[in-house]
């Protein structure tokens, strides 16, 4: 698949975009769902391949506002909770590795009794682990973390269009306020002169 990027763009002409029915259907859906009749904004990602010229766009990501909830504020997020509890739980499994670490050291130096027991459990432990060399696994691994950095780099991307976005409304906005302040201080310029 071909990622279109900046340089591409201008670079090569696009001479035709297809859009698939799918993609509309999404697009008008969410637009009725979430904002008709209002000001509501509803932004999205289309998604899609560019080849000689023809930007063939296959699937969409409308109204993708939601998934800012996750990554919006890494101080208080969601995602920032998860991160911190999973690096707590490894830190917690490094001081239980030491530990066991330090009790083999123990036997193998003949300062303590050998436990059959304990032995038997690390061996539960050990037989119960997955097999991270497989293929299937990795590759498992692998599409689940692109699957995560897609959302990262979706909530970047909508970030950005939608502070472009309240940037042009601003813009707009500073825009009619010159407009009523001249037209409110022309009228008084005038009589001034009188």
């Amino acid at each position: 698949m071909d990622v279109i990027k900046t340089q591409q763009i201008s670079a090569r002409a696009i001479e035709k975009v297809i859009v698939h029915p799918l993609v509309l259907l999404s697009i008008v859906d969410n637009y009725n769902r979430v904002a008709r009749d209002t000001r509501k904004r509803v932004i999205g990602v289309l998604l899609g391949t560019s080849f000689r010229g023809v930007v063939d766009v296959t699937n969409s990501y409308a109204g993708v506002e939601h998934l800012l909830r996750d990554v919006k504020d890494t101080t208080i997020s969601t995602l920032a909770t998860e991160v911190s509890g999973k690096l707590t739980a490894l830190k917690g499994l490094e001081a239980r590795l030491r530990e066991i670490h330090g009790y083999l050291d123990l036997v193998v130096d003949g300062r303590l009794p050998l436990n059959h027991e304990i032995l038997y459990h690390l061996q539960d432990v050990f037989n119960l682990l997955p097999n991270l060399n497989v293929n299937e696994l990795v590759k498992a691994f692998a599409v689940k973390t692109n699957d995560m950095m897609l959302v990262i780099y979706l909530s970047s991307l909508i970030r950005s269009v939608i502070a472009m976005h309240n940037l042009i409304n601003n813009k707009m906005l500073n825009k009619e306020h010159e407009k009523l302040a001249d037209a409110s201080s022309s009228p008084i310029t005038a009589a001034a002169g009188s």
